[in-house]
């Protein structure tokens, strides 16, 4: 989760925002800016990612739990709608340790590499202002801490 979190520092931090979800919920974290919102869950298993259609797996693992993820990013949407945040949430599956391809799109998800989790955030049209989105992060979980204009890892170490 700390790679993640890193990797997230990079964001804008005046257009982007981030929370850790709470322990009942699917996803480990959501990230919510001008260019939408997104709910990450990461996926830490070593090896290639392969499968065929619809099944994908890293080293013979499958890749699970899609549909909750789907269902979560929607509930999520509804609480961001009802917090007049009007946004769709993308579900997002990150390999922090799979030698994976391109970004790509599964039962609805996208399925990105650690490397490419920042280009997938900010590569969208812009559909919210900074003042929504951070309202909207606080509706989604615990927004992480920020200082400086950094954000800080889970251990508040920049």
């Amino acid at each position: 989760m700390g790679r993640v979190l890193r990797e997230l520092a990079r964001l804008d931090p005046w257009s982007f925002w981030a929370a850790r979800m709470r322990e009942d919920e699917v996803g480990d974290v959501a990230v919510v800016g001008t260019t939408g919102a997104f709910l990450i869950s990461v996926f830490g298993f070593e090896g290639y990612l392969g499968g065929k259609g619809e099944r994908l797996t890293v080293d013979g693992q499958p890749i699970g739990g899609l549909r909750g993820l789907r269902k979560a990013a929607r509930k999520a949407g509804h609480h961001l709608g009802a917090a007049a945040v009007f946004t769709d949430v993308v579900p997002v599956v990150c390999l922090t340790r799979a030698v994976a391809g391109s970004p790509r799109t599964v039962k609805g998800v996208r399925v990105v590499r650690l490397e490419d989790l920042v280009g997938e955030i900010v590569n969208r049209e812009r559909s919210l202002r900074p003042s929504r989105a951070e309202k909207g992060v606080r509706v989604l979980g615990d927004p992480l801490p920020r200082a400086r204009g950094v954000r800080l890892d889970v251990q508040g170490e920049p």
